[in-house]
């Protein structure tokens, strides 16, 4: 039996992955970008102090695998294949077995969200251990939701999709569960066009591999013209 937190990091196939950047990043440099975003995301999660559990659910296991390869995990952590394909029935998936055994709560991480850090799992995880029923949202600059906290797991069905921040609030709002928002430069920028790896680059985040990778990049594709995504 189990009364930790479950971190739920849900991992498309890499080729079918950020498509709208397909048009500045030749396929085999989507693909190390989104392996370095991940690793990002990993290394949030491995360095954070909370004592959790970590499940990844990945459409591709043997690409995923590799990449966890490249990191000493110091969580407990399970890789499980995605056979539902669609977020959202994925993560209520995952959720409805964590409550089975006794998870206290899930957090939703994407693992598109580079400028994660330790502090942001364990600020929102605090902040759950005083509340007995709760769903934390932390928003992107476009409204989508970059992280959901559900505690307990399946407190709320997942609700993914355009404006999901604001489908997850009223959703929670309606049923009468208390919503706490997490707004944070280090969760709001999710990468999935052009124009967010500029704002990306622009604060210059050295300490990330995603960071290093893109300054290998031969060319600046800033300058390449704009687009918006969302």
């Amino acid at each position: 039996m189990s009364m930790k937190p479950l971190l739920v990091i849900p991992v498309k196939r890499f080729e079918a992955a950020k498509s709208r950047l397909s048009s500045i990043l030749r396929p085999s440099e989507k693909q190390k970008l989104i392996e370095a975003m991940l690793l990002d995301v990993l290394n949030a999660v491995n360095e954070a102090k909370t004592e959790f559990d970590v499940a990844v659910i990945a459409q591709n296991v043997d690409e995923v695998q590799r990449t966890l390869d490249e990191i000493n995990i110091s969580k407990t952590l399970w890789l499980l294949e995605d056979k539902e394909n669609t977020l959202n029935t994925s993560i209520a998936s995952v959720a409805k077995g964590a409550a089975k055994i006794f998870y206290s709560c899930v957090l939703v991480i994407h693992d598109d969200l580079p400028l994660l850090k330790p502090k942001d799992i364990d600020y929102i995880l605090n902040i759950t251990k005083q509340k007995a029923r709760c769903v934390i949202l932390a928003p992107s600059r476009t409204k989508g939701t970059n992280l959901l906290l559900l505690k307990p797991p399946d407190v709320l069905t997942p609700n993914y999709g355009p404006n999901s921040f604001e489908k997850h609030k009223s959703q929670a709002i309606k049923e009468g569960i208390e919503v706490i928002e997490y707004t944070s430069e280090t969760t709001d920028l999710d990468i999935d066009d052009v124009s967010d790896l500029c704002m990306f680059l622009k604060r210059k985040p050295k300490k990330t591999q995603t960071f290093t990778f893109l300054k290998s990049l031969p060319y600046n594709f800033c300058s390449m013209g704009k687009e918006r995504a969302h």
